[in-house]
Order: structure tokens, then C-alpha cells, then sequence
């Protein structure tokens, strides 16, 4: 007798990623006195974005620019995104036009990106081999835990 798996609800993933991921912008945008309810819609203007930006990497960028009409949202999604080339940060099809509108999958994979670049990225020592905070050579990655948070996993 085979076992079956029951399939999951189609929309159960990019909820716990969505949570998943809302939870670790929330952690650090703490520091900055702001705080995300939905990621896809909080995103959109690029002011959450750039104060995110801002936080992890330690450094000033363009102030956003004033408005509530599309162009400015992409006027300001595109500022956090050169920010993001000029760091070095390869982005794959995900263009200023794909945050303004939402787009789960595209936005869920820049959060992604960041994470990468901004979290687990320092880590790696010149050989390409992750430390965790003791120096520890080991593989560092994010699981979501019991609360629905983020913990290190390695």
C-alpha cells in the first residue's frame, strides 16, 4: 500500500514566506522606528524600502521623492534598486515596475536577495566558506521557526 501525500493548499508557501519575510524586514526596520503590516503593499512606494536599505547597510541614500502618483513610487523603488546595483547586488528580472505593482513572487525574491547580500553574505570569508558568530566554519541559512520568526540555521 502506497501513502499519499495530501497536497497543500496552493497559496500555503508564499504565506509562510510572506510572513516569513515580513517578520525579518520588521527586525530590522526596528532600528528605524517603522514597521511593515504587508509586505507586497508596503514596498510599493519605495519608502519602506529605502529606510530598509538604509538600516542594514549603514548608509545614507537619496531621500525619496514626495508624491503618491506611480511615477514617484518608481522614481523611488528604482532609487533602492540602483542602490542595490552599486552594491554589487545582481537582480534578476526584477525591475522598479514589479514592486510598484506587487508582484508577490518578484518582490518575495528581492526580500530574498537582500537577506543574501545583507545577512548571510558577511559571513563568507574569502574562500567561500561561511562562519556563524563564533568563527565556526559552517553553513548558515534561515528557517522559520516555531513563531513564525526567522533563526539562523547551520
Amino acid at each position: 500500500m502506497r501513502c499519499r501525500r495530501k497536497p497543500s493548499p496552493s497559496g500555503s508557501r508564499p504565506t509562510w514566506k510572506k510572513k516569513t519575510f515580513t517578520k525579518w524586514v520588521n527586525a530590522h526596520l526596528a532600528r528605524a522606528a517603522c514597521r511593515v503590516g504587508d509586505l507586497y503593499s508596503d514596498l510599493r512606494d519605495g519608502f519602506v524600502l529605502t529606510r530598509l536599505l538604509e538600516v542594514l547597510s549603514g548608509e545614507t541614500l537619496p531621500r525619496p521623492t514626495r508624491g503618491r502618483m506611480r511615477i514617484h513610487s518608481l522614481e523611488n523603488v528604482d532609487k533602492a534598486l540602483q542602490f542595490l546595483k552599486e552594491q554589487r547586488v545582481h537582480l534578476e528580472n526584477v525591475g522598479s515596475h514589479d514592486i510598484v505593482d506587487g508582484n508577490h513572487r518578484l518582490t518575495l525574491g528581492l526580500i530574498w536577495t537582500i537577506i543574501l547580500r545583507f545577512q548571510v553574505a558577511p559571513g563568507y570569508q574569502d574562500r567561500g566558506q561561511p562562519r556563524d558568530a563564533l568563527g565556526q566554519g559552517r553553513a548558515a541559512a534561515l528557517v522559520p521557526d516555531e513563531d513564525g520568526g526567522v533563526r539562523a540555521w547551520g
